[in-house]
């Protein structure tokens, strides 16, 4: 039988993604100004397609920009005369709502980054869990690789038909996660459940702190 190798899944599924993502950029600067001008909520303004009537400006977006803003100023008083204290103040000087869209797109201009060294970090963690199974790691990095090709095409579905799924998307594959773990690795629900929730938390730790520090790499660029 014929079949498409899991390593071209992963990278057809994902240059697809982030190729859609990118031609959808400025569709996303414009809705997060809109989001930010207006003080709602990013993914509502995108689920409604319209511009959303003018409420208070504590949004979540201003939140976050008050947030690493003050990480900022504090850094910047740690950080000797030079040109990473200049690249600091420089993204200190733009109004809120440049900040904000700035860092939006230097995310989303990262990510691939992000997503593509996670991938053998998810195996190592996978290995881990089940190390008293003796498998090897080429076998988890193979459930990781497919795992996170199914993430992308669930995510591409999800902006081709947002209808259908919008911001539920990536939800759903990670919900599908638990199933994968029980067929895969021939376990029972209980196992799987208490490692999914494991996965679950380290992906939250350690995807956090990569997003903030992606972040400051886009200050500091």
């Amino acid at each position: 039988q014929s079949f498409i190798r899991p390593v071209r899944l992963y990278f057809s599924v994902s240059l697809l993604y982030f190729f859609l993502l990118f031609l959808q950029m400025d569709r996303v600067e414009q809705e997060m100004r809109a989001s930010f001008n207006k003080g709602v909520d990013f993914a509502k303004a995108r689920a409604e397609r319209v511009l959303p009537p003018k409420t208070p400006e504590s949004n979540e977006a201003q939140r976050k920009d008050q947030v690493f803003t003050s990480l900022l100023n504090g850094l910047k008083q740690k950080v000797p005369e030079g040109r990473l204290r200049q690249h600091v103040q420089h993204y200190l000087d733009l109004s809120a709502e440049e900040r904000v869209v700035r860092i939006s797109r230097g995310m989303l201009q990262q990510m691939p980054k992000i997503i593509f060294i996670l991938v053998p970090v998810f195996a190592l963690w996978l290995q881990l869990l089940f190390f008293r199974r003796k498998i090897a790691y080429g076998a988890h990095l193979l459930v990781s690789v497919h795992h996170h090709s199914l993430l992308f095409l669930i995510s591409i579905i999800g902006m081709l038909l947002p209808e259908l799924l919008g911001d539920m998307s990536a939800l759903l594959a990670w919900g599908l996660l638990l199933p994968a773990l029980r067929r895969v690795y021939e376990c029972g629900w209980w196992s799987a459940v208490w490692r999914w929730l494991v996965m679950s938390l380290f992906y939250l730790v350690v995807l956090y702190p990569a997003m903030l520090l992606t972040a400051l790499f886009v200050v500091v660029l």
